[in-house]
Order: structure tokens, then C-alpha cells, then sequence
């Protein structure tokens, strides 16, 4: 990560207004959210904005949900898909989810919001089919869904930084939905040996406006504080390589001082070696020609 890619990703932070609820994303119809729903997870905390004019049936069996109190608690995140879906919807107690599984709600007409990342909708199989399972869309595979009567967006995750939700689940025990009949019988004991690892849903509780203003205030701030962490960083580290050239540099300057100061000398001495290395050489071909006879030096 360069440090121009920061302080540019710094200053559009701190340019850009932080998440307004009356404001929708490019593709919505309705900005205006009807409710706000914070849920707390063993996977991390989000907050949902919920529309009626998008699902009206799906909102209104989505606020009944979240009013029943006994219906969210430690809820298992059953079926979690990488980068296609995180869903839920079953209760803990089979008794609270026999309630909404045989009390199916009508369709919501399509009004053709895309399933981008953190979009909220009831799963099911077909026409009639909604209960109280729901799924959370990821990217990229969740941006194909929407063809079937029960893939209706109802809401979606309210800010873009929550989004690491999806990506915290639990996810390698595949796709479970095969044995998802278990898990409305039984509740969580169906899955509480054989799938230890899934992560569960806290709670999911209405919160007001201000409050979901609240939340996203904070994780503004909480980002700009991590962008100017990795700049003061990255500007530690330029000055550390800046030190450490300025000491490579003083080396080289005074290595090439000293070769400036010695090499002459050594030369010199390197010179007389020579002379009376050659000198020697000279005595003993001399030794050598009177000892055998020989006029020349081929002739040893």
C-alpha cells in the first residue's frame, strides 16, 4: 500500500458526509428506511435498515420476528456460503419455530433491487414459501439471485464497513441446508455435536435512528483513526529507510576516503614486494645456470 494510495483514501474519508439513513445507494427505490435493527453475533455486530416499500409482507413478518424476543436468541448462522450468502432464521427452541414455519406469508412483487453485498430477503423454495429463514447476500455469487418469488430485499446492511460480517462466519462446514428439516425440529441440539464452529446470533432489537446514526458516526471515525494509524506508519518507515541511506551513504563516504588515503601507500609497498620478489627470482635462475652448466634459462 503506497502513500499516496493512503493520504488520498484519507482525505476522501474526511471529505466525504458519513452514512445517512434518508439516502439510498445507486439501484434502490426507497432511501427512507422504516427501521433500524442492530444484532449482535458471535461473528461481529451489524445494523440493518429495513424498507416496507420494498417487501411490504417480507417487512412485516420481519418486524414480528425481531418484537418476539425469545425468536433471535442464540440463533445459529446455519448455512454460510463464501461470497454467495450468510443465512438464519431458525430458532433455538423448535417450539418458538414451529410458530412462523407453518404460518408461510404471501409474495412481495419484484421491484428489481440488485442483491449487491449486505442485502437482506427470506429464503425459501418458490412461491409461498417465506417463513422466518432469511439470508444476507454476498458478493459476487449473491448478485444472481432475485429470479425466484421468495428473493425479495426487504433491507440491507447499513454500513459498508459492516460488511466484514460476511466474511467472519463460519463457513467450512459448506452448505448445510440438506439438514436444515433437523434443525427446525430440534433447534440447536440437531446441529450442536456435528457443527460446533457455526456462529450464532446474540440478539436482533429494533434501535432508533439516532442511534443507527450513532453507530455509523463511530465506525467513520474508528476508519479515519485506522487510515491515519497506517500513514503515521508508513511515514515511520520512510524515515527508517531514509536513516538507513543516510548511514549507507556516510559508509561509502568514508570507505572511499580511506582507499583515497591507503591506496598509495599500499601501492608502493605492493611495488617493493615485487622488486624483491624479482630480485629473488633473478638470484636463483642465476644459482641455477651456474650449478648445471647452461647458458639460458630455456636451456633449465
Amino acid at each position: 500500500m503506497t502513500l499516496a494510495y493512503l493520504v488520498v483514501s484519507y482525505f476522501a474519508l474526511g471529505a466525504a458526509p458519513e452514512v445517512d439513513p434518508k439516502q439510498p445507494r445507486i439501484g434502490h427505490p426507497s432511501g427512507h428506511a422504516d427501521a433500524f435493527v442492530r444484532c449482535s453475533t458471535t461473528a461481529g455486530n451489524f445494523t440493518l435498515e429495513v424498507h416496507k416499500t420494498w417487501a411490504p409482507n417480507g417487512y412485516a413478518r420481519f418486524t414480528e420476528l425481531v418484537n418476539d424476543k425469545k425468536f433471535f436468541k442464540d440463533q445459529l448462522l446455519y448455512r454460510v456460503i463464501s461470497r454467495f450468502v450468510v443465512q438464519f432464521g431458525s430458532a433455538s427452541d423448535p417450539a418458538v419455530q414451529k410458530k412462523y414455519q407453518d404460518d408461510p406469508i404471501g409474495d412481495d412483487p419484484s421491484l428489481g433491487i440488485p442483491f449487491e453485498a449486505g442485502v437482506l430477503s427470506f429464503a425459501g423454495h418458490g412461491p409461498g414459501s417465506r417463513t422466518s429463514h432469511m439470508f444476507i447476500a454476498d458478493e459476487p455469487r449473491g448478485k444472481h439471485l432475485g429470479s425466484e418469488a421468495h428473493e425479495r430485499p426487504l433491507g440491507r446492511i447499513f454500513h459498508p464497513m459492516e460488511l466484514v460480517f460476511l466474511r467472519s462466519c463460519y463457513s467450512e462446514y459448506g452448505d448445510l441446508a440438506s439438514e436444515q428439516h433437523d434443525l427446525i425440529e430440534k433447534g440447536n441440539e440437531a446441529f450442536a455435536e456435528k457443527y460446533p464452529l457455526l456462529d450464532k446470533i446474540y440478539d436482533c432489537s429494533f434501535i432508533t435512528r439516532a442511534e443507527a446514526s450513532a453507530f455509523a458516526h463511530e465506525l467513520n471515525k474508528a476508519e479515519k483513526e485506522r487510515v491515519q494509524g497506517l500513514l503515521d506508519e508508513e511515514a515511520r518507515a520512510a524515515a527508517e529507510v531514509k536513516r538507513a541511506a543516510d548511514e549507507l551513504d556516510a559508509t561509502k563516504a568514508a570507505v572511499g576516503k580511506l582507499l583515497e588515503e591507503k591506496a598509495p601507500k599500499m601501492l608502493k609497498k605492493l611495488d617493493r614486494l615485487l622488486e624483491h620478489w624479482q630480485g629473488k627470482e633473478a638470484e636463483l635462475l642465476a644459482s641455477l645456470r651456474a650449478k648445471h652448466g647452461v647458458r639460458s634459462d630455456e636451456e633449465l
